[in-house]
């Protein structure tokens, strides 16, 4: 049988509503094993209390104790004492957060491919007649594991919620103006990240198009090496494939290009820009009057604590995406509706063979 070309995945621009659907699928998938994502969610939460309260120790120390000479030795031990408690705690939250988001992750990626495994000897022939081995073997394969990087992104999500609530509602409690005016950047960033979602999934699509093109060539090549060297296709083959190899290259410098100017460096600026607003603000205020040097450190480390995460979610966006586009593979071969042929269907077949020998 004639072997009929599917277009690939990557190629296709998938509508948002369509996004929502396969992500709504996934987490169908995950929904047997909420107890690992709910726990590491409140564990999530209570990280982000912990660090509203590590900067408030050393405020407290600072402002209270260090600056009027009462820091004695026993004072020093008891906030030393207070903060490393603190971070033992906040390590083992920490831990606790990724090992179960970690675990849920992989219990739902060994239940989707037990599935796609069983769904695949229910196939009947056609579907293997018409779809590349090479292509089979890469949805039980890397289609699968890319939905434990997926699930990052919703943890890194999580995370950078959390934190942004909690260090904005700490700031605000410290000082209401500087915290409004380091806010004012909330905007400018999600410009930033609509930006960035929007033109890597573009890059990244064409990417992994480019990359399964060149693995449907390498797989061609190899299976069907003894029909190109008689025919005296060799050149012909290798043009093509560096040709496509070529493509594959520059859509990686592209996507390179844009992670290098639109990840780390911008939430560094932003974080740059925010310390900048800080010792301003302070600055101008302390000409005039008297600034407590913890309130100047606590609204530092609430600033870097509000960035921080951002930066782990942009990082994991590029993830996402792989993530929807491998659902909705994975989504369409669990939906295949070719079936085996049954032991009833077989009997139906001979017989109807057996009256057309007689007719004729």
């Amino acid at each position: 049988m004639k072997k009929t070309k599917r277009k690939s995945a990557w190629a296709t621009s998938l509508p948002i509503k369509e996004q929502f659907r396969i992500v709504g699928k996934l987490i169908g998938f995950a929904k047997p094993y909420w107890r690992h994502f709910i726990s590491a969610i409140v564990l999530s939460a209570a990280v982000s209390v912990v660090n509203i309260y590590l900067p408030t120790i050393i405020r407290i120390y600072m402002d209270t104790y260090l600056k009027v000479g009462k820091a004695n030795y026993q004072i020093m031990w008891f906030f030393a004492g207070l903060y490393l408690f603190t971070m033992i705690v906040k390590a083992v939250m920490q831990f606790g957060q990724d090992f179960l988001y970690s675990m849920g992750a992989e219990y739902m990626l060994e239940n989707v491919r037990r599935r796609i495994f069983a769904k695949l000897h229910r196939l009947g022939m056609r579907y293997f007649d018409q779809v590349p081995s090479g292509s089979i073997v890469s949805r039980l394969t890397n289609d699968t594991m890319s939905f434990s990087t997926f699930w990052q992104l919703f943890s890194s999500l999580i995370v950078a919620l959390f934190s942004v609530v909690s260090c904005a509602i700490a700031m605000f409690m410290l000082n209401k103006t500087v915290a409004l005016l380091l806010l004012t950047f909330m905007p400018l960033l999600m410009i930033v990240i609509w930006y960035y979602q929007r033109y890597s999934s573009r890059v990244y699509r064409r990417m992994r198009e480019r990359l399964s093109e060149l693995n449907s060539r390498l797989a061609e090549a190899i299976t069907g090496v003894s029909t190109i060297q008689q025919f005296r296709q060799g050149r012909r083959m290798s043009d093509e494939f560096s040709h496509t190899n070529n493509a594959y290259f520059d859509t990686r410098k592209a996507m390179i290009s844009i992670n290098a100017l639109l990840l780390s460096p911008i939430i560094n600026l932003f974080y740059a820009l925010g310390v900048v607003v800080v010792l301003g603000l302070f600055g101008v205020k302390g000409l005039n009057g008297y600034v407590p040097a913890g309130m100047i450190y606590a609204f530092i480390t609430y600033v870097d604590n509000f960035y921080n995460p951002m930066t782990s979610m942009m990082d994991n966006l590029s993830d996402f995406q792989d993530g929807v586009v491998s659902g909705s593979r994975v989504i369409r071969l669990l939906n295949d509706p070719t079936a085996a042929p049954t032991r009833m269907s077989a009997q139906i077949g001979r017989s109807r063979m057996a009256k057309l020998n007689l007719s004729t």
